[in-house]
């Protein structure tokens, strides 16, 4: 917690973040504690900008350590705030394609003989933080050959 929070070396990144999280109190939480504290004392945009600010910093401070790299504030900063706007304007256009009318309905139609066919389908549950995918390999016949789902926690940061 401290190499995220309170560390000296940290808060030069909090200190070019806004207002609310420059004046976050500077003290020994558990991260329990200063998510609760967060997530009651910001509203959601700036609940993001923390999220993001938190995870770049464990960022910078792995690539120190494994890849002697050093990122400046302002580089950790400007990355968060990145990931951030990638983060809001995927959900917009999420947003948008999930409120247009279904036109079509999907069907299936089978390969050629001797050819093998895969469908997937990708999902995600942003209340639970899950991703995940299905796949489903069907031959000639129709008949299911394979199938795999794999659901995934995924913490946004936005990739």
């Amino acid at each position: 917690m401290h190499a995220l929070w309170s560390c000296v070396s940290v808060q030069d990144v909090w200190s070019l973040c806004s207002r609310k999280l420059q004046k976050g109190v500077v003290r020994d939480y558990d991260f329990k504690e200063l998510w609760s504290h967060m997530i009651s004392a910001l509203d959601s945009k700036e609940q993001a900008e923390f999220a993001a600010i938190v995870y770049q910093i464990w960022k910078r401070r792995n690539n120190f350590i494994f890849e002697n790299k050093f990122w400046e504030p302002g580089k950790v900063v400007e990355a968060a705030t990145q990931a951030v706007f990638y983060y809001s304007e995927a959900n917009e256009k999420v947003v948008a394609v999930q409120d247009r009318p279904t036109l079509s309905v999907p069907s299936w139609s089978a390969p050629l003989v001797n050819v093998f066919k895969a469908n997937w389908d990708p999902a995600i549950d942003k209340v639970k933080c899950k991703i995940g995918v299905g796949v489903v390999i069907r031959n000639w016949e129709a008949s299911v050959v394979a199938s795999l789902r794999s659901p995934k926690d995924f913490f946004l940061i936005l990739i």
